[in-house]
């Protein structure tokens, strides 16, 4: 007659258990990634964001009052504050004063602006 081993140690129930835990991981992962990608498919488009207002989210965590840093890039408050509130777009020439301003590379300016433009009149 075998001995009794108890279920814990015996190899082959450890075995079964393991496979059956690794089953269900990967069965639940599959679930999980069809199910996320069916939700996702109904996400709409993100609205356009028009760059002054990452600008001003970016003077903000910077701690930069609008007054100071308009002084700062030798262009006038009412100006920067028109491109802060989506009144007036980006030129080139603000762009690369923000660069100089901010170290945040100019065609990154230019490239939201192209497309929030884009985003806006299509």
């Amino acid at each position: 007659m075998k001995p009794i081993i108890p279920l814990s140690q015996n190899i082959e129930y450890r075995n079964w258990v393991k496979e059956l835990k690794q089953r269900y991981l990967s069965a639940r992962l599959k679930f999980n990634f069809l199910t996320m990608t069916k939700k996702y498919k109904k996400i709409t488009p993100a609205i356009a964001t028009h760059p002054g207002s990452i600008l001003k989210k970016e003077l903000k965590a910077r701690d930069i009052k609008q007054k100071d840093f308009a002084k700062a890039i030798g262009m006038p408050n009412p100006c920067l504050s028109e491109i802060m509130h989506g009144n007036r777009d980006l030129t080139v020439a603000i762009a690369i004063k923000l660069e100089e301003a901010l170290g945040i590379p100019f065609q990154n300016w230019i490239n939201l602006q192209n497309r929030y433009y884009y985003i806006q009149r299509h």
